[in-house]
């Protein structure tokens, strides 16, 4: 991916949160964290939310009882979560990173959830991020994420610049999903970056649901793993 395509995708990424805001957190992530975590002690787990955009799984985690930790690149969704924040009385660490640069100190969090933002990479920043990623979680800490597939409706739509990586086009104008770049996941390439940079998936599965009058179909790959 070019220095160009990363900027382009920047900005869209901060006005597509902007304008695409959801408030209520996605139930997989509650689910995650109530079958990995007892009730009692939550106040002493540390969570990273990375790329938390607009803070909506951040504002669910910490009301769960976690130490919460939300970071994302564009100062818009820090500014965003910050507000949702103080408006509910409720206490997270929040800062801007840079690139693929996790600022954190190595084995700093029992918990990464990676919720809707790393498919937004090729194929290096891909590996870069589940690298850092593995570097700022402790041993056996857990790792949540999810990815789009390839039966996902935006899949091809616009220039591929990689396997399964593409530029999305302007046909993807009116969802807001312009100029952004896409990666589209097979199974057993996941498996494959996973192992590669130092994860062991227990739970692998296939989500699908539909929007806009079900003329499109969302398609993503949730994977639960541990820190090897």
């Amino acid at each position: 991916m070019d220095n160009r395509e990363k900027i382009i995708t920047k900005n869209s990424w901060a006005e597509n949160i902007k304008k695409y805001d959801l408030f209520w957190p996605d139930e997989n992530i509650i689910r995650f964290l109530n079958k990995s975590y007892n009730k009692s002690n939550r106040d002493k787990i540390k969570v990273l939310d990375l790329g938390c955009g607009s803070g909506r799984n951040s504002i669910a985690i910490a009301s769960e009882g976690f130490k919460t930790y939300s970071i994302d690149y564009n100062k818009e969704c820090i500014d965003i979560t910050k507000e949702k924040a103080t408006n509910l009385d409720l206490n997270l660490e929040l800062s801007q990173n840079e690139g693929n640069e996790i600022p954190f100190d190595d084995n700093s969090f029992d918990c990464v959830i990676a919720w809707g933002s790393l498919f937004y990479n090729d194929s290096n920043g891909r590996i870069e991020l589940l690298n850092e990623i593995n570097r700022v979680l402790k041993k056996e800490g857990t790792f949540l994420a999810n990815w789009r597939t390839t039966e996902d409706y935006f899949y091809k739509k616009g220039k591929e610049i990689e396997k399964n990586t593409f530029f999305l086009d302007e046909s993807c104008k009116k969802f807001g999903l312009q100029d952004i770049v896409y990666y589209f996941a097979e199974q057993n390439d996941l498996k494959k970056l996973y192992n590669k940079t130092g994860f062991h998936i227990y739970n692998f599965d296939k989500k699908d649901f539909y929007t806009s009058n079900l003329e499109v179909k969302n398609s993503h790959w949730h994977v639960w793993a541990i820190k090897e």
